[in-house]
Parts: structure tokens; C-alpha cells; sequence
């Protein structure tokens, strides 16, 4: 049988040495080797909860590749904890189980004009919650897990890369600006007010049409 959680402890690992966080690199390190001579898991499990713990960890930049690292983190962080606690007693092969976020767009809108922008990096998260739990389920099926990492492997494959035009082109058609960086929008540089807030998007069922999210501040009518 698959050892899908020392196989998880690994990939964290790895995304910890990468990121530069030794202390916490050591830790999974000792994990590893506490379940391969007893299988303890006690160790693993005292570094989650509380301030500092290993939930307040970020392991990506804000580039793509630093943007999907952070969400396989995240996940795999999910899976270990689950096994570790005996919540699952192996690795699941449901979506929903390695979703994490929304899958919303969070970006900025001017209450006043209307004038609306986010950001690339919103586009990465969107397809990382969207397809990271597709190619973890499959790699979980084909029995490879281990060859999760690196991540730069799998996210400009050709669905991927076609999706990732496709909602660029959406976003265009709905009017809003897309940056390449991300920047606190202050004033809008639209009509100058400084009426300006967070605001979220969502698409459709059909993933064609970027909906507003019902949670938005509602835009002045001129």
C-alpha cells in the first residue's frame, strides 16, 4: 500500500528547503523519521495550532510557479494533518477534498465610476484551486504522487495554458484592467475618487461569464 502520508511529509519538505525555511524543514525532516522507525505522528501534529505554527507558513513567491507552490503547500499540509489524526486512512480521490480558497477573483473596484482591476496573480490562484486537485487525484490514481514537484512540470500544460488565455480574454470582455503587479489601489485613476474598496468576481458554471460576488459593496449609480 502507498505510504501517502510519508510521501506528503516529502513534498513539504522539499517546498520548505526551497523557501528557505530551515526550522521548519528540520521539523518535517524529524516527522519522516519518527515514522519510519515507529510510525509516531505526535511530533507532525504539535506543529499545527497557535501562533508560529506551521499554518502561518508562506512557502511561494508571487510568481506563478511561487503562487502554486503556496497552494500545494497548503494542500498537502491538509492531507498529512488528515492522515497524521486519522480523519482519513488514506489519500482521497475527491475534488473537494483538496479545494481550498473560493475560487473567487479578488481585485479592486472604484464605488464611485465603477473602474475595476486585479491583478495576474489572482488568475494563478484561480487555476491552482481549480486544477491543482485534478492532477493531485490523478497522479494519487496512477500511484505517483511523488512526482508532484516541481510544480513547473505541470502548469502550462496545453488545458492549462488554454484556460489561462481564455479567462484573460473574459476578464477583458467584462472591462476590467488586469496588472501585473499588485499594488494597493488608493485612488482610482479613473475619476480620481478615493472611494475605492476590495472587490470579488466569480464565474459562471459554464467558467464563460465573470459574474459579481453577492458579498460586493454595491456601485453608485450615475
Amino acid at each position: 500500500m502507498t505510504d501517502h502520508y510519508k510521501i506528503a511529509l516529502e513534498i513539504l519538505k522539499q517546498l520548505l528547503e526551497e523557501s528557505g525555511n530551515t526550522h521548519w524543514a528540520n521539523w518535517i525532516d524529524k516527522d519522516i523519521k519518527l515514522w519510519e522507525a515507529t510510525e509516531d505522528v505526535n511530533h507532525h501534529l504539535s506543529a499545527f495550532g497557535g501562533m508560529g505554527s506551521i499554518n502561518d507558513l508562506f512557502v511561494g513567491g508571487i510568481d506563478k510557479v511561487g503562487i502554486w507552490n503556496s497552494k500545494v503547500f497548503d494542500t498537502l499540509k491538509n492531507l498529512s494533518w488528515s492522515l497524521a489524526k486519522q480523519k482519513i486512512t488514506s489519500a482521497p480521490t475527491t475534488l473537494d477534498f483538496y479545494k481550498y480558497g473560493t475560487g473567487q477573483l479578488t481585485g479592486w473596484r472604484c464605488i464611485n465610476c465603477g473602474h475595476a482591476r486585479l491583478n495576474e496573480k489572482q488568475i494563478e490562484q484561480y487555476l491552482s484551486y481549480k486544477y491543482l486537485p485534478i492532477l493531485i487525484i490523478d497522479l494519487i490514481n496512477k500511484d505517483e504522487l511523488q512526482n508532484l514537484l516541481p510544480i513547473s512540470n505541470w502548469i502550462d500544460k496545453e488545458q492549462i495554458k488554454a484556460e489561462r488565455a481564455n479567462i484573460k480574454e473574459i476578464i477583458n470582455r467584462s472591462k476590467i484592467e488586469i496588472l501585473k503587479s499588485q499594488s494597493w489601489l488608493k485612488t482610482c485613476p479613473k475619476c480620481k475618487s478615493e472611494d475605492v474598496c476590495v472587490y470579488r468576481w466569480e464565474f459562471d458554471s459554464n467558467n464563460q461569464t465573470l459574474l459579481e460576488s453577492k458579498d460586493n459593496l454595491e456601485i453608485r449609480k450615475t
